[in-house]
């Protein structure tokens, strides 16, 4: 499926909306919009990013998305201070929008985003009935 109508046009023509064309600010206006949607737009797109990284659940969204962009850097936030790399970055986060945008609009396409995120959580070491967040999937 494609992105919703208005990240595809923002897509299509980012500098009708934005005067620099740079991750952080790309980052920046499609937060603006989930914002405007009461995070429903992007609701389940860092859970759908965690298991895709193996990691990250402290991290924001946009963040997740750098590491992926620059797989195997210390500091992928680094490789921004190349003008450069802005491109990459920002092909990075609309691809995973993409992608992650046809899995939610399938039948169950939420339901399989949490259900993949729930089983990495729980082959994770740290998580378990200690966890603030614990859910006993067995028991739900």
């Amino acid at each position: 499926m494609a992105l919703p109508f208005d990240l595809d046009h923002f897509r299509a023509r980012p500098t009708m909306y934005i005067v620099r064309v740079e991750f952080d600010t790309v980052a920046a206006y499609i937060q603006g919009l989930n914002a405007a949607t009461n995070n429903s737009l992007l609701l389940g797109f860092p859970e759908w990013l965690v298991p895709k990284r193996d990691g990250g659940t402290n991290l924001m969204w946009s963040e997740l998305v750098l590491e992926l962009a620059f797989p195997g850097v210390p500091d992928a936030r680094a490789k921004l201070e190349q003008p450069a790399n802005h491109v990459k970055a920002i092909e990075c986060l609309f691809s995973n929008l993409e992608e992650f945008w046809s899995e939610r609009s399938a039948p169950n396409g939420m339901r399989a985003i949490y259900l993949r995120f729930h089983g990495w959580l729980k082959r994770q070491k740290w998580y378990g009935p200690a966890f603030p967040d614990w859910i006993d999937a067995d028991q739900t």
